[in-house]
């Protein structure tokens, strides 16, 4: 019945008017093409079609901390996740952030898996071809921490297995910056990162003034915010890390 919904879901978001009996879910790829540290102590992540993002940069640090380490060549998949809730007009410029990696239990010690925080998760047949599915046909899905990890460029195995978890998070916004084109120019990523990204849109209703909410969202406002110095560079994972 649950797949049922998610197929629901992808076919009134095909037929354009949407279905009036919940809110709508949007999930696509959101390629970051720049992102860098500031002197304020900010993440910013500048996609290249959307207004750029800032997050509080100390889960960057401990990503950091444990891509500097040997368990970076532990890592078996990595996914960033941008989660947005319109349904709200006052939340259009709020976006959940996260960085999710799974990495392969026999090459993690007990010391490593307690000094980065690890969770141990095991996988079931069911979730991994599951979230393989969704992840395929753009679906929505639960946020698990497998499925927050999952990539398909990975190649994991169908069939679920045993992983360490490492889950980087947390609350940020979308913001306005002056020159936009120098600064992305300066944060420019070696290869970009796809990201997915999930949109929960307010409710469409047709009866006259039920829809207004809608319009206010789009009219939500954004944050001028000066960044005047660039100072650290990202090591996010890519395809070639997989092969």
């Amino acid at each position: 019945m649950r797949t049922s919904y998610f197929i629901l879901s992808a076919l009134c978001l095909g037929l354009l008017g949407g279905c009036a009996s919940g809110p709508e879910e949007h999930v696509w790829n959101r390629e970051v093409t720049s992102a860098f540290v500031a002197d304020d102590g900010q993440l910013y992540l500048l996609p290249r079609y959307d207004e750029p993002m800032r997050f509080n940069a100390a889960p960057f640090r401990e990503y950091r901390a444990l891509m500097d380490s040997p368990l970076r060549e532990a890592v078996a998949c990595a996914q960033m996740y941008f989660h947005e809730d319109w349904r709200d007009p006052a939340n259009k410029a709020k976006v959940h952030g996260s960085y999710a990696l799974l990495l392969r239990p026999e090459r993690v010690t007990r010391e490593q898996a307690a000094q980065f925080k690890l969770e141990r998760i095991e996988v079931t047949p069911r979730e991994a071809k599951a979230v393989e599915e969704r992840a395929r046909y753009y679906l929505p899905m639960d946020r698990t921490r497998y499925a927050l990890a999952f990539d398909r460029a990975c190649n994991l195995s169908r069939k679920g297995g045993s992983y360490y978890s490492a889950l980087f998070e947390g609350d940020g916004e979308r913001v306005k910056l002056p020159d936009a084109a120098a600064l992305a120019e300066k944060g420019k990523l070696a290869q970009p990162i796809n990201a997915r990204a999930q949109r929960i849109l307010p409710v469409r209703e047709d009866k006259p003034g039920v829809g207004s909410a809608a319009g206010k969202v789009l009219g939500a406002a954004l944050i001028p915010v000066a960044v005047p110095v660039f100072v650290l560079s990202l090591p996010f994972l890519g395809p070639d890390h997989w092969k």
